[in-house]
């Protein structure tokens, strides 16, 4: 039985969540016109395991709300992937200052700067490890993007997520309070984190999942139902015989 908490997929179930923690209309306000900037830059973009974009983007976001961050922590966290994985329909990559500009402009300058700052963040076992051994007091940029990626990081785990695709783990998914992802969650006074991303390492330990549900695809990509229709039209030539279409 899961000892995890259920957390938004979707736009409604996320909107459910945040009126129950008693966030006010303003704050609401804004993650709903996150949530609209999402559609649009992720609309048509599917992670490896299948799942869509935008679900991932929400379930981060219900998982930083979760963990009581603060509204522009939330919204940054549903937009985190602005950058690296978003289509602003200009053909370029990152983030110029075109994309910074008009972001800054609909979401408010410092959250786009988180947004900015995650993007840059090299998320890996060396920066973990020195955010570890820092002596001294880690800037809140960098412990506010370190919080950001540990929930994604619970987020790519949920419901089995990094067991049905071929995506690289970059971290040990062994469940174990030495784990450096659950001691950085300590070194950022996140505590919820660290027994969260415990859980899903249990979880993803655990299961065994069928074969037929695995993919054989590594990272997100934009569906294109042209190259769909056109591999479907392949497969019914491919056939010896062709399906009986019930009342033709």
């Amino acid at each position: 039985m899961s000892t995890l908490p259920s957390f938004a997929q979707t736009n409604l179930q996320l909107y459910k969540q945040l009126i129950h923690l008693g966030w006010g209309n303003a704050e609401l306000g804004r993650i709903a016109k996150g949530y609209n900037i999402a559609l649009q830059l992720f609309g048509n973009r599917v992670r490896g395991n299948g799942k869509p974009f935008v679900c991932h983007l929400i379930g981060t976001a219900s998982i930083l709300a979760h963990c009581n961050q603060p509204v522009q922590v939330v919204l940054a966290g549903l937009l985190h992937a602005a950058y690296s994985q978003g289509n602003f329909g200009d053909q370029s990559t990152g983030a110029t200052s075109e994309r910074r500009q008009v972001l800054a402009a609909l979401v408010a300058p410092k959250v786009e700067y988180l947004i900015t700052k995650y993007a840059q963040f090299n998320w890996n076992e060396d920066t973990v490890q020195w955010m570890l051994s820092s002596s001294g007091t880690l800037s809140t940029v960098a412990k506010i993007c370190a919080i950001m990626r540990l929930a994604n990081h619970v987020e790519d785990y949920l419901d089995f997520g990094m067991a049905i695709h071929k995506k690289r783990e970059k971290f040990s998914s062994h469940p174990s309070a030495d784990h450096p992802l659950v001691q950085l969650s300590e070194k950022v006074k996140q505590p919820l984190l660290g027994d969260l991303l415990l859980a899903v390492f249990s979880e993803h330990q655990a299961q065994q999942i069928p074969a037929r549900l695995k993919r054989h695809v590594g990272g997100s990509a934009d569906l294109s139902p042209e190259v769909w229709w056109e591999k479907a039209r392949a497969e019914l030539k491919a056939m010896d015989t062709a399906p009986e279409v019930l009342g033709a």
